[in-house]
């Protein structure tokens, strides 16, 4: 997904006084020197021949401490503008959130939006939006012709085609030489899920670029290359029938305590998942009790990250074995394999973690053998797996 530095950059200023060229410096949280940014192509019309200015009025955070940043940033400029138009809450965004989930209506107003975007050479693309800025804009060196104009949308429609056209690339890499006639094993399901995966991002990615754009599903779908059907109406006794004939069956007591337990709230959960979901849960209450839960410390948000995501690809993997007899164990063992993924990134996270001092001991040793249990817990879900895709 796209790099968004809207909560990073304390201040900053870009220039398009140049045609053809846009230089710019960037104040980022953290650092003592600006990084400077210089991009081919130009800015939109209102900003097109002039210095922008603009000085983020909310707060800023430090940059993912994966994320290197040199002292020059260069690529090709994607929308550049000051004015693009969108709907901002004027009640916080909790309040407002819990008025729309009551059916409210929350109080909206149209705002000016800043709209930085550019693609580096390496294929990433960076965003920078927000309405939270204070922005000034010098009167232009040049104003922008028409065909400029015209021109400068082309080159940046180019920009984006190429960086879109990395996630095609990556799907057809993976998909390569994936017979669908043939009995998969695990290592072609999985990378069939790693060609889902790159049209996932894609689809991600084209949801956040027009997010606000009136002709959204018509873009997405041609740059997914997707033709939908049209809807029919079906009455509404009918879809209710369906409904009744698709009541989920009760599951096999035999396999209770192996495939399937129910949670003290009623869902069925697999054993192996509801527990690696309450160890990272646990895990997250120790931090709230000491008031770490929001540390800016980025290694240890990672941490929290990763051990509930653990539980996230596990609930996808293995929360249907009591019902869904027929699927191909094989596939459940690729799926498995991204939560024991997340689990190897969090063991050696929290190790970083632990180098730091960020957490008392016996937090660490608590945590340290509540993952290798999760891991252990998880490879023998996988052998099990296999054996029935012997039999």
């Amino acid at each position: 997904m796209a790099w968004r530095i809207d909560e990073h950059v304390v201040r900053g200023e870009i220039s398009n006084e140049e045609k053809g060229k846009v230089t710019g410096l960037l104040w980022f949280h953290g650092l003592e020197e600006p990084v400077r940014l210089e991009l081919e192509g130009n800015a939109a019309p209102d900003l097109a021949g002039c210095r922008l200015t603009f000085e983020n009025l909310g707060e800023t955070f430090a940059p993912r401490s994966d994320i290197t940043l040199g002292p020059v940033i260069r690529g090709a400029a994607g929308e550049l503008t000051a004015a693009r138009k969108v709907r901002e809450f004027e009640l916080p965004l909790e309040v407002s959130l819990a008025m729309k989930r009551r059916g409210e209506e929350a109080p909206e107003f149209k705002a000016n939006c800043l709209y930085l975007e550019w693609f580096g050479p390496a294929g990433g693309r960076v965003v920078l939006e927000s309405v939270r800025y204070r922005l000034t804009v010098s009167p232009p060196v040049w104003r922008m012709t028409e065909a400029e104009d015209q021109a400068r949308r082309h080159q940046a429609a180019g920009a984006l085609d190429r960086f879109l056209k990395q996630f095609d690339e990556a799907a057809d890499r993976h998909g390569r030489g994936l017979d669908p006639e043939e009995d998969w094993d695990e290592h072609q399901y999985e990378r069939f899920l790693r060609q889902g995966d790159a049209r996932t991002d894609k689809f991600g990615e084209l949801m956040d670029l027009y997010q606000n754009d009136p002709d959204r599903d018509r873009k997405i779908d041609e740059a997914m290359g997707w033709n939908r059907e049209p809807a029919y109406d079906i009455p509404w006794e009918d879809i209710e029938a369906d409904m009744e004939d698709d009541k989920e069956p009760e599951p096999d007591p035999a396999t209770e305590g192996k495939d399937w337990i129910r949670t003290d709230d009623g869902d069925i959960r697999h054993p192996v998942q509801h527990r690696a979901h309450e160890r990272a849960h646990a895990f997250w209450l120790a931090l709230k009790e000491m008031g770490l839960e929001r540390s800016e410390d980025d290694e240890l948000q990672k941490l929290v990250f990763e051990t509930r995501m653990v539980g996230v690809k596990l609930a996808g993997a293995l929360n249907h074995l009591w019902s869904d007899t027929h699927l191909d164990p094989a596939f459940t063992v690729a799926w498995t394999k991204r939560g024991l993924g997340f689990l190897h990134k969090a063991q050696a996270t929290l190790e970083t973690v632990a180098g730091k001092g960020l957490l008392p001991d016996d937090l660490v040793a608590r945590t340290r053998a509540d993952l290798l249990a999760t891991r252990e817990e998880i490879l023998a879900v996988m052998d099990d797996l296999r054996g029935r895709k012997g039999r």
